[in-house]
This record gives structure tokens, C-alpha cells and sequence, in this order.
């Protein structure tokens, strides 16, 4: 059988929108034919590590060789006593009940995969989002660490997913963009990793680079304030490099589709009314394909220097 990665991958929209799981899976084929990856989603939209744990429970899904059915049958009930709670609160905490409800999906799921049958991973992916103030005081490197306890345990490893959402531009850059934040940002998640033996995919050094390089080019809608196709390549391809130390220069995969429908009358067109299947020409997959691995390399220098 031809060798398989197997990875899961923790967050909300920024790992839901442009299908981010899938065109890391087809850079990872394309790169070596032979190999087969497959991957599972956990994703709350909105939603930080700290809220994976305490709200929602997702680590259960890296406990269930040492869980019961009785286990998740009880934390099924206090989803939904959590979902019935969030019914009664004003927005924006009502919109959990949905969440809530979704995390009892997940766990009748995972009934069926306990003990034995328990699933297996190479990689975690452990996703940030707006949680990463506080250096190693902030919520994602609290939480981080101990979602990283429970993946040695299971004889994975940690993939740090770094987003950038408050460097991403909507538009067209007429200055040069904050070097120095993104750079304090990566170098925090740089110490994360270290100290958690973990990947890193630093994507605010990447976004920057690209702003630098070429400033034209846009990583975020106009519309709803999430990464667009092209910050989604970009990161997919860091994703790439990070994994196999290598440059996905070449590779052939060329476009990404951003899966969320805003308008059900229009299904194929995105948040600011461009298509949701974003085709990308040669010269801008390549341009894409070159800073994800320039970043790589440049966040292993950081590294080494530190």
C-alpha cells in the first residue's frame, strides 16, 4: 500500500475557508504520487483553542483509546445542556447553540471509534486565531501546550498553525507593511514550537513577504474579513514546505475554491462577487509557491539565529 499521512487538524473558518485541509492534501499528492493523505477536520467558526477545550471538548478526540461510551454519552448531555443555555443569551453568545450542537454531532461520531478502533494521527494541527497576545501568558500557548500533551501521547506531532488575520489587506498596499509585528508574532510562535517540538507555519512572515513583494496583490475579502483564495494558497503551500522541507515550486495544483455559499442564489460567486473557484494564472501560483518556501527558509534561519 503506498504510504500514508494522516492529519487532524483543530480550528474555525480559517481552516474551513478555501478548503485549506484539501489543497494541502493535493500539494502533498502532487508532490509524491505515491503518497496517500488523508485528514479530519475539527472546526468551530469563531472559535480559539481555549474554546475547543473548555467549550466544546474536542481533545476528546485524541482521548478515545481511554474513553467510554458512557464517558461521551455524558459529555453529549453537557453539549447540549451548554446548547440550551446558549439559547437563552443574547447574540453574539447564542450563536454557540449551533456550535454546541455540533460538538454533540462530533462526539456520537466518535462513539463508533473508541478503544481499539480508535483513530490515528502523524500530525496535529493546532490552529491560532487571535489568541496569541500574551506571548506564553496568551490562550494559545496555554492551550496549545496542553493539547500537545495529548498528541505525544497518541505519538503524533504538533503542527503550529500561525493565521495572520490583522495583517492581511483588503486592498492594494500604499505602504510598506508592519514588518516588526509579524515578526514579534513569528518569533513567539517560533519559542512555542521549540519548546513543543512542533511544526511551525508561520503565515504572517509569509504575508508580509508577499505585501513587500509585491504590494498590489490583496490576501483578504473586502466583505467578511476572511483570507481570500490567494492567502489560502499561500498558506496550503507553507503548509507544503513546512511539512516536507521542501519548495512546492512546480507543483501543478493551480486553484483553490472557497467553500462557503453567501448568497444561495448565486452558489459560485465569493464575498466580494468574484468566483468562488479562484484559478490561478502560472506566474501567480508560482510567485505563491516561491515565498511560501523563501518563508520557510527564512523562519529557519530565524531559528538558528535565536
Amino acid at each position: 500500500m503506498a504510504n500514508t499521512i494522516r492529519a487532524l487538524f483543530f480550528g474555525n473558518s480559517y481552516t474551513f475557508r478555501n478548503d485549506l485541509p484539501e489543497v494541502v492534501k493535493q500539494l502533498a499528492e502532487a508532490g509524491d504520487p505515491e503518497l496517500t493523505f488523508e485528514y479530519t477536520k475539527v472546526v468551530y467558526g469563531g472559535r480559539t483553542l481555549e474554546n475547543h477545550w473548555e467549550q466544546f471538548q474536542s481533545q476528546n478526540i485524541l482521548r478515545l483509546p481511554n474513553l467510554t461510551q458512557a464517558d461521551l454519552e455524558q459529555v453529549c448531555q453537557d453539549l447540549e445542556a451548554g446548547a440550551k443555555k446558549a439559547e437563552t443569551l443574547p447574540e453574539p453568545e447564542s450563536k454557540d447553540t449551533g456550535r454546541y450542537r455540533s460538538a454533540v454531532a462530533n462526539h456520537r461520531d466518535w462513539m463508533s471509534q473508541l478503544g481499539a478502533d480508535a483513530p490515528g494521527w502523524d500530525y496535529v494541527v493546532l490552529q491560532s486565531w487571535r489568541d496569541t497576545e500574551g506571548g506564553v501568558y496568551s490562550g494559545y500557548a496555554i492551550y496549545a501546550t496542553m493539547f500537545a500533551e495529548l498528541v505525544r501521547a497518541r505519538g503524533a506531532k504538533v503542527i503550529l498553525y500561525n493565521t495572520g488575520p490583522i495583517f492581511q489587506n483588503a486592498e492594494p498596499l500604499i505602504a510598506a507593511p508592519d514588518n516588526e509585528a509579524a515578526l514579534e508574532e513569528t518569533r513567539f510562535v517560533a519559542a512555542l514550537g521549540s519548546l513543543l517540538a512542533a511544526l511551525v507555519v508561520p503565515v504572517p512572515l509569509a504575508i508580509v513577504k508577499c505585501q513587500a513583494e509585491r504590494p498590489d496583490v490583496v490576501l483578504r475579502y473586502i466583505n467578511d474579513g476572511h483570507p481570500n483564495q490567494v492567502c489560502g494558497y499561500l498558506t496550503a503551500c507553507l503548509f507544503y514546505a513546512a511539512l516536507f522541507g521542501q519548495s512546492p515550486e512546480g507543483l501543478s495544483v493551480d486553484r483553490v475554491i472557497d467553500p462557503k455559499v453567501v448568497d444561495k442564489n448565486k452558489p459560485d460567486v465569493g464575498p466580494d462577487g468574484d468566483p468562488r473557484e479562484c484559478v490561478f494564472s502560472d506566474g501567480m501560483r508560482a510567485l505563491l509557491q516561491k515565498i511560501a518556501w523563501e518563508t520557510i527558509l527564512d523562519f529557519g534561519a530565524m531559528n538558528r539565529d535565536a
